[in-house]
């Protein structure tokens, strides 16, 4: 079994096998390794405190190391850590033009809920100029991909013209 097969079997809410701090164990080693599910997992336990004190700075890390190798949820949670939304001191500064561009480069990879912020990015100008016929074209894609709330946001976006 994989390092990270094994650190995800310990992350299994399953009574008799669940062990975060073993999980994390295997989750380290795998990450140092190259392993970007492993990479990804680690960052979401250090973005959430999970079995670890929070730090974004390390998720930042981790995160980062994952969307290098092509990681969508890893550049979208670059995108949320960087909106500055964060819990406790940790929090990250907001840097709402970085945010803005790992936002738009899973949208473009074609994640759904990125999507839909790219749609949120381009119909109130955030890090960019207002375009509302970009944001109409990230809502149709975002819709078209699952979301359901990037509806509201057209028919909000329709009855504004």
């Amino acid at each position: 079994m994989s390092q990270c097969k094994l650190a995800m079997h310990y992350m299994k809410d399953d009574a008799r096998t669940k062990d975060v701090e073993r999980a994390l164990h295997w989750y380290k080693l795998a990450a140092q390794g190259g392993n970007s599910a492993a990479q990804y997992n680690l960052a979401d336990m250090y973005m959430r405190g999970e079995g670890l004190p929070r730090n974004h700075e390390r998720a930042l890390y981790w995160f980062g190391q994952a969307a290098d190798q092509g990681d969508l949820d890893a550049l979208y949670n670059l995108g949320i850590l960087h909106l500055g939304r964060g819990h406790g001191q940790d929090r990250l500064e907001a840097d709402e033009p970085l945010s803005t561009r790992y936002f738009l480069l899973a949208a473009e990879g074609g994640l759904a809920r990125a999507q839909y912020e790219a749609g949120v990015i381009f119909l109130h100008g955030r890090g960019v100029a207002c375009d509302p016929e970009k944001a109409r074209y990230w809502f149709v894609c975002a819709l078209e991909n699952g979301v359901a709330r990037a509806g509201q946001q057209l028919d909000e976006l329709e009855g504004d013209s």
